[in-house]
């Protein structure tokens, strides 16, 4: 869940902390967010090269679907 934070100059826009009001806390959103860092990772290791998203994406549910039925 993101959480927003308006001050007088800008909006600064935060990750809600589990146990915090408003934070989600299902299975479904942690194993979202592992996906979602796994993503980030290849992709950085990529240099962020555009265009490969998705692939990045499918490859992280596909790693994370593997770790969580072992």
């Amino acid at each position: 869940m993101i959480v927003e934070k308006v001050t007088k100059r800008k909006t600064i826009r935060t990750r809600a902390k589990p146990g915090k009001p408003g934070a989600e806390t299902t299975p479904a959103v942690d194993r979202r967010l592992i996906i979602e860092r796994e993503a980030y990772l290849r992709a950085e290791r990529r240099g962020f090269e555009p265009g490969h998203e998705l692939e990045d994406w499918l490859a992280a549910e596909h790693s994370v679907g593997s770790v969580a039925t072992a």
